[in-house]
């Protein structure tokens, strides 16, 4: 299938069985193959392989399959069937764009371009190298898991969006890379980094907003969760959220938008601070870069940070202040600014009080 006008249709099953690659590499580089019942490769001697403007369409009026032995790749695929395709093999996609409807879920190990607007309705499971959404909106109705499995996974937003409803699972050949200020990647379960070795990444969580609103889950002793430029951390729920953590956390900004509130249950560092944090029990933080506003920490505020210099703002804490009980010199510095404290202010042998203004 070489010329623009080539169409081939398939009432049944399309079936290849002990395909050998190399009788007939290029030879699918344009028109269209529309299937309305499954797609069957069968060989160990090769894959299945299409370029050019090739595309198959999966047209079906009950449900289709796509199933394999051996690899699958795709140039452009379209699902027009309204009843779904269960694609039991990973798939590459050289031209992605439109709707995938896909029963349970699609696994794609190759993507060459995202060419538009994308919907996968049900789970992707990325094991490809790259997966650039080149400014496109990608919706996932199910979980994303990401780079449990084999080489390095790199989804890169690139002024584009990921909004998935369940959870985005990040696992040890996963990088996730915002550095457009526009990117945004919003996830409406539980975000979970597993085993995740921060030489991968640094410096890719820049710019944009990730909004969570479910737990977010960092377990790891290989590395530790560091964000910095402008990029946001949104915790947004509509029940109770939870931080988690079996090391370091170090978000540039966290923003608390959940009414309900956020159980902090490990310490973590903030590199612009400002706001309110609606925390459940309270906060221990490691970290402040600088207090770029007024802030309210609705709990508990333990100080475990070198310094926490107000830079002349207001900081309001509605439970007690312990400060300098444990590691090295907690310095807070006033500076023409205001610290006011419901409960308790305690000072442990490693805490600095400075008032000079």
């Amino acid at each position: 299938m070489m010329n623009e006008g080539d169409y081939v249709g398939v009432g049944g099953d399309f079936i290849i069985s002990n395909y050998d690659i190399k009788h007939s590499e290029g030879c699918l580089s344009e028109g269209v193959l529309e299937i309305k019942g499954d797609f069957v490769f069968e060989s160990m001697l090769g894959y299945f392989s299409a370029g050019g403007n090739h595309k198959v369409v999966l047209s079906g009026d009950k449900e289709q399959a796509v199933k394999s032995n051996n690899g699958l790749g795709f140039n452009e695929l379209e699902i027009r069937n309204e009843y779904g395709v269960k694609i039991e093999t990973p798939i590459g996609i050289n031209k992605m764009k439109g709707n995938y409807r896909v029963i349970g879920g699609m696994t794609l190990n190759y993507v060459g371009i995202v060419e538009g607007d994308v919907i996968v309705e049900g789970d992707l499971r990325l094991e490809c190298p790259m997966l650039d959404l080149c400014g496109n909106r990608m919706v996932v109705l199910g979980s994303i898991i990401q780079g449990y499995e084999g080489p390095m996974v790199h989804v890169r937003i690139n002024g584009g969006s990921i909004e998935v409803d369940g959870d985005y699972s990040m696992g040890p050949s996963a990088i996730l890379e915002m550095m457009n200020e526009g990117d945004y990647v919003g996830v409406g379960g539980d975000f979970i980094i597993s085993n995740y070795d921060i030489k991968h990444s640094e410096g890719c969580l820049s710019e944009g907003v990730l909004e969570i609103k479910g737990d977010f889950v960092f377990e790891s002793m290989l590395g530790y969760f560091s964000a910095g430029g402008n990029h946001k951390v949104v915790l947004s729920g509509d029940k109770e959220q939870a931080v988690k953590s079996n090391n370091g956390l170090g978000f540039n900004e966290l923003e608390i938008r959940n009414e309900y509130g956020v159980k902090i249950e490990t310490p973590i560092g903030i590199n612009k601070m400002k706001g309110n944090y609606r925390v459940i029990g309270g906060m221990t933080l490691n970290y402040v870069g600088i207090v770029e506003g007024d802030v309210i920490v609705e709990g508990d505020l333990r100080l475990e940070c070198p310094m926490l210099d107000l830079c002349g703002n207001r900081m309001v804490v509605l439970g007690s202040i312990i400060q300098g009980y444990e590691g090295p010199m907690v310095h807070v510095r006033i500076n023409g600014g205001s610290i006011e404290v419901d409960g308790d202010y305690s000072m442990g042998p490693s805490a600095i009080l400075e008032m000079m203004n």
